[in-house]
């Protein structure tokens, strides 16, 4: 039986800099590669793969397309990465989560 739980624990990368890192090592990517597919600089790319930069936005279907990942996969590494940083910097418990969840279901 797949266990959803269990995937997300396995495919998700601690942070969105260590995804873009592996997706890009999977792809078989040089760095100058994938800036050069991007239209970024070289240390850009290695700013955003140790976490010191953020990809901007605007690159996530080509990024998704050099990858050969979904941009829903990026939006989710990336977006994760942004509300995991506000958690532990705000020292909020665990149940925001929970609500959060609740509240965009009723949002949605």
């Amino acid at each position: 039986m797949f266990n959803i739980s269990s995937f997300y624990s396995r495919s998700i990368q601690a942070t969105f800099g260590l995804f873009l890192k592996r997706q890009r090592s999977i792809a078989c990517i040089s760095r100058p590669s994938l800036a050069l597919a991007l239209g970024l600089e070289e240390s850009f790319i290695a700013k955003v793969e140790n976490d010191k930069k953020k990809m901007p936005v605007e690159k996530f279907e080509l990024l998704a397309n050099v990858l050969k990942v979904s941009v829903d996969k990026i939006m989710v590494e990336y977006y994760s990465d942004i509300l995991t940083a506000i958690i532990l910097e705000s020292d909020c418990s665990h149940a925001v989560l929970d609500i959060t969840k609740k509240k965009l279901k009723i949002i949605k």
